[in-house]
């Protein structure tokens, strides 16, 4: 039962009070209201149940895989020089940044936390990793640590400092290697909050609050699997079974008969039984074994499972269109608005927690393809959603239109128009093979967005 709140009042007296609605003629909000003693309790799943249930369940293995799946298999777009994009992707491909990044955000979802470790062969590895001084190929390789591995040092708890709640180093191993925090990549599962009497130094797996509506729906499609086998129970009523049971070797004799009526209906798909007679030293007649089906129903499974299932992808805060690849039920329902919603929410922790978490790591990458850090270069995630042929032609047609309209108005010069044209028809895809076209024909693209006042490298060199 929940505890009683007291009120104290202007003349020192105090009264019991209760939060929310009460009503006691309906015993609404009252002791004899069923759901005024509903409460929360906390049960932390161990790393034995999660590792289990991820490994057996395939629900639970979808649930933890497919955002950091979907958080990564599209990547990023670098904005730069083409031949710097060329260097930074190729450093990237050798690094595996892109498969490090999915490992330790699937590691993390489903035990609560994970580091990717920054390693640029230096010897002390417990002092702050300086970002200048790596040049080309200076980071050697990027290795995923799972939260079992590595311990968290003692927390920051300098108000004023900048990591303030946040480990002053990272343990490795029994050895006692010592890593600053500036050569991780830090990655957390679910949040706890902070100052949570059970609060977690690195996080909580995703599967801990939904794990009892995961069980359930696991439950319930292991209930209506067994009730196939059941689809119909054969019913045998035998006169006099219980004294026939009660005689010495009755149930052998019960059994044997048993099994000899399975098989020869299983012969030939028909079951022979006694006929009965009469009662030897009795005028009565026996009524003979008695044989009945009792099919079973399975209407409305169906609806159960439905609802099972949005009870999951509500709690995994993933729709049924990705969850289990199920459209939902209504009409003219696609589940394409549920699929835009799940992919900004995607974007949306792209942008919030992976490009901060990457901030030092990109850092390092650039300088690691180029040499040096050009301030002209970044990324942008690439959108989830994929378009259509049709949607492409219709957005192509759509570009075309407004290049006409700008070019009949004058208002920007033509080199400039076409530049921005090609540009735009290339990025919606609108028109394959058009950039590899221009360059064959010896046309440039403006690849600095619009920056015509300014003279090209080649243009400035001095001519002899």
């Amino acid at each position: 039962m929940a505890k009683p709140h007291y009120r104290r009042l202007a003349d020192g007296s105090t009264v019991r009070v209760h939060d929310g609605l009460q009503n006691a003629l309906a015993n609404l909000g009252t002791p004899r209201d069923k759901a005024f003693s509903a409460t929360y309790g906390h049960r932390q799943r161990t790393q034995d149940e999660l590792v289990a249930a991820y490994r057996t369940a395939w629900l639970a293995r979808k649930i933890v895989d497919i955002i950091p799946m979907d958080a990564t298999r599209r990547w990023r777009a670098w904005q730069a020089d083409s031949v710097e994009i060329t260097e930074i992707e190729a450093e990237e491909r050798r690094l595996g940044v892109q498969m490090r990044l999915r490992e330790a955000m699937t590691s993390a979802r489903l035990l609560g936390g994970a580091v990717i470790y920054i390693g640029t062969g230096d010897r002390d590895v417990s002092q702050p990793l300086n970002v200048e001084r790596i040049g080309r190929r200076g980071v050697k390789h990027l290795t995923v640590i799972g939260r079992d591995q590595i311990s968290l040092g003692q927390m920051d708890q300098e108000p004023e400092s900048a990591t303030f709640g946040k480990p002053a180093w990272y343990q490795v191993g029994n050895k006692g290697v010592k890593i600053h925090p500036s050569r991780v990549v830090d990655l957390r599962g679910a949040v706890t909050p902070v100052g949570s009497p059970i609060f977690d130094q690195w996080g909580d797996s995703v599967l801990q609050p939904i794990f009892d509506a995961m069980t359930q729906a696991d439950g319930t499609a292991a209930n209506i699997a067994t009730l196939t086998y059941e689809a119909c129970v054969d019913v045998l009523r035998i006169p006099n079974l219980r004294e026939m049971l009660l005689e010495q070797g009755g149930d052998a004799a019960l059994t044997r008969y048993l099994t000899t009526l399975a098989v020869a209906k299983g012969n030939n798909g028909m079951l022979v039984l006694d006929g009965g007679g009469a009662i030897p030293g009795s005028e009565k007649r026996d009524p003979g074994t008695e044989y009945d089906r009792k099919p079973i129903s399975f209407g409305g499974l169906g609806d159960i499972w439905d609802r099972m299932m949005q009870a999951v992808s509500g709690a995994a805060d993933i729709p049924m269109t990705r969850l289990f690849g199920q459209s939902p039920g209504g009409l003219n329902s696609s589940g394409e608005s549920d699929l835009r919603n799940y992919y900004d929410r995607v974007q949306g922790m792209q942008e919030l927690e992976l490009t901060p978490a990457l901030a030092t790591l990109d850092e390092c990458l650039i300088r690691s393809a180029l040499g040096s850090r050009p301030d002209d270069v970044h990324y942008n995630w690439r959108s989830l959603w994929q378009t259509t042929d049709k949607e492409r032609a219709e957005v192509g047609s759509i570009t075309a239109q407004i290049v006409q309209t700008l070019s009949g108005a004058n208002l920007f010069p033509v080199e400039t128009l076409q530049a921005a044209a090609a540009n735009a028809i290339i990025e919606t895809g609108a028109l394959p093979g058009l950039e590899a076209a221009i360059k064959e024909h010896g046309l440039e693209l403006d690849e600095d967005d619009g920056d015509d006042d300014e003279p090209a490298p080649e243009e400035t060199e001095e001519k002899p």
